[in-house]
C-alpha cells in the first residue's frame, strides 16, 4: 500500500495571484533546511543546481561542510552537505555578467 503525501493542506491552497498570495504573510512559507542529501545520481540538487559529481568535488576539496552519517563500522553512509556553507560558497562567485555568453569573437583570417 501506497502512502499519499499531501505536502499542503486544502485549506492553504489558493487560486489568488501570486504577487497578492506573497504579499500575505501567513501564506508565505520558507523552506531552508540545514543539512542537504545529495542527488540521486543523473539528477540536480533543487537548492543550487549542481550535479552530485560537482558537490562532491566541493566537498572533496574543503570548499563546502559536509558529513557522512553512518553506522559504527560501516564503509557506506548518507553524505550530507552543509545547506549555509554551499550557498555562502555559491555567493562568493563572480557574478556572471554576460549571461554565459562568450563575448570575445575570433576572425578566423586572423590565424
Amino acid at each position: 500500500m501506497k502512502t499519499k503525501y499531501n505536502t499542503v493542506p486544502k485549506d492553504r491552497l489558493t487560486t489568488v495571484p501570486l504577487s497578492e498570495a506573497a504579499a500575505s504573510a501567513s501564506q508565505l512559507v520558507l523552506f531552508q533546511p540545514e543539512w542537504l542529501r545529495l542527488p540521486k545520481p543523473g539528477t540536480l540538487c533543487i537548492h543550487s543546481g549542481l550535479s552530485r559529481t560537482v558537490l562532491y568535488q566541493l566537498c572533496k576539496a574543503d570548499k563546502i561542510k559536509s558529513t557522512v552519517l553512518r553506522q559504527r563500522g560501516a564503509s557506506r553512509g548518507i553524505r550530507l552537505i552543509s545547506y549555509d556553507s554551499l550557498m555562502a560558497y555559491l555567493g562568493s562567485l563572480p557574478a556572471d555578467t554576460n549571461g554565459g555568453v562568450s563575448t570575445t569573437t575570433q576572425d578566423p583570417q586572423a590565424t
